[in-house]
């Protein structure tokens, strides 16, 4: 009822859930943070850090799709199912940390690291759902 009433709040919702389903994750840093702040702002600084490293590795050897054979299909098909229940109803980026896995069979890591416009968009919205994630967080400390 209410996705029919307010379907502009429901899509808005939506995007919000996935980029926070994106963004790295704060549960040990969080925890810690609660004990000793530094410790927790350290965790959470290395999480992001290799967090962010990882992406832009997946981004850098992304095997083109043209070239993917089945593991690449099952693997993103995998990656997109995993999202959507959190996408719709809630999120939190510990719960991606289930599908990270399957991006290294989106990769071709033997061959040298290229990017063209596509990479380059996508590298651009996931760092920037970094940063507003940092962003958002930073309120709450």
């Amino acid at each position: 009822k209410y996705i029919s009433e307010q379907p502009g709040q429901f899509a808005i919702r939506t995007i919000n859930r996935i980029r926070t389903f994106w963004a790295f994750d704060t549960f040990t840093g969080a925890w810690w943070y609660g004990k000793n702040k530094l410790v927790g702002i350290a965790l959470l600084g290395l999480d992001a850090g290799c967090y962010l490293l990882l992406l832009i590795g997946v981004v850098l050897f992304w095997k083109p799709v043209s070239e993917w054979g089945n593991l690449q299909w099952m693997s993103f098909l995998i990656i997109l199912f995993h999202g959507i229940p959190y996408y719709l109803a809630f999120s939190h980026p510990t719960y991606h940390l289930a599908v990270m896995p399957l991006f290294f069979f989106l990769g071709e890591w033997n061959k040298k690291p290229s990017m063209n416009l596509t990479k380059w968009a996508i590298l651009f919205l996931l760092i920037g759902i970094q940063l507003e994630w940092i962003y958002h967080m930073s309120s709450s400390l």
